[in-house]
């Protein structure tokens, strides 16, 4: 059998030409694949949600309710006993009516704007402190600066809206958010030994 060098040739190349841009089609569709897949984990990221109202309602709720409360109101503990709801209902006994100069004014279930915050009130050295209470159901803290809170795991974000400053704790299935009427009061020991008193608490509704 004779054979045709040339035809053989021809082919041989044509066959070579298929099979390279075989591979540079399988080589685009790889780096298409891995620009969506990256794409795609950037925009989980870049999208997560985010409670972007969660620093202003603490302070807006502050002023609504506990700003209103009496010079003169004491601690009455019927009212903690009517107003608190499951699981928060034991949120006063087993925090502790005192830190220091600052008491425990009322603790109640407080409705504002869609959230339902356990909502205790503290006074103490001239001012009004809001200790709220409530499930992360909203999605993540806004990024803020943060200290880690001393003899825990946890970040404490701090931030100030309007005029007051807030100091915050993210935890599984619950935040904390600790309101303050002069930015540098109460001192850093105290407001951390509030926070990780209630910290404290969240975690056994946690377990």
């Amino acid at each position: 059998m004779v054979v045709d060098a040339d035809r053989a040739r021809a082919r041989i190349t044509h066959a070579v030409d298929r099979e390279q841009r075989s591979w540079k089609r399988v080589a685009r569709l790889g780096a298409v694949a891995a620009t969506l897949i990256a794409a795609v984990a950037v925009a989980n990221w870049a999208g997560r949600r985010v409670d972007a109202a969660a620093y202003d309602d603490s302070a807006e709720d502050h002023i609504a309710c506990a700003l209103a409360y009496a010079e003169a109101t004491a601690y009455d503990p019927d009212r903690p006993a009517q107003n608190l709801v499951p699981p928060f209902e034991q949120i006063v006994d087993v925090v502790g009516l005192s830190h220091g100069v600052y008491h425990v004014i009322d603790a109640h279930m407080c409705p504002y704007k869609g959230r339902n915050y356990a909502h205790v009130v503290i006074r103490g050295d001239g001012q009004t402190l809001s200790l709220f209470a409530e499930r992360a159901e909203r999605g993540a803290l806004p990024a803020t600066p943060s200290t880690l809170l001393a003899g825990d795991t946890l970040d404490v974000h701090t931030t100030t809206r309007l005029g007051y400053r807030i100091s915050a704790v993210a935890m599984r299935d619950h935040r904390l958010f600790l309101v303050s009427e002069r930015p540098t009061d109460p001192p850093d020991d105290l407001a951390r030994d509030i926070l990780r008193s209630r910290v404290r608490f969240i975690r056994n509704l946690e377990k």
